[in-house]
């Protein structure tokens, strides 16, 4: 068995999921808001102000904080926009898909049977077990 075979049918299943085709269809709809890229833009000038002033070699802490500050708003003002919302909570769920997958294969790599492994819901699980007190 070709395992990178598998790999690559497992990267279509999981573009085929309703979770990756959400998050395609909200990422396509952010691209497309033009008001929601310009405050994008907004906040990488911002983000490209503030580095130039923290790595002068005559830092004004003044303006550094003034900075700081607008680029936290221009931030705000991104997550608070509905598209990027909708993104954001798509992007969610498809990481936790991710998480499952990756748990499921570190339980597969630990002598676990993927075919009767038991994945939580909701687990919140990082897949480092060093700390777990146990999800068994």
């Amino acid at each position: 068995m070709d395992v990178m075979l598998k790999a690559r049918e497992l990267g279509k299943a999981i573009q085929q999921s309703e979770e990756y085709i959400a998050m395609e269809e909200a990422r396509v709809r952010s691209d497309k808001n033009l008001d929601l890229q310009e405050k994008i833009s907004n906040f990488n000038l911002k983000k490209i102000a503030l580095n130039r002033e923290v790595n002068r070699d005559d830092k004004n802490s003044d303006k550094i904080a003034q900075l700081d500050r607008e680029m936290r708003e221009a931030y705000q003002l991104i997550m608070e926009t509905d598209d990027m919302i909708a993104y954001a909570d798509a992007k969610k769920k498809v990481d936790e898909m991710m998480q499952k997958v990756q748990l499921l294969l570190n339980f597969t790599l630990t002598g676990e049977d993927p075919e009767t492994v038991v994945i939580p819901e909701s687990s919140g699980c990082s897949g480092d077990c060093s700390a777990c007190s146990g999800c068994h």
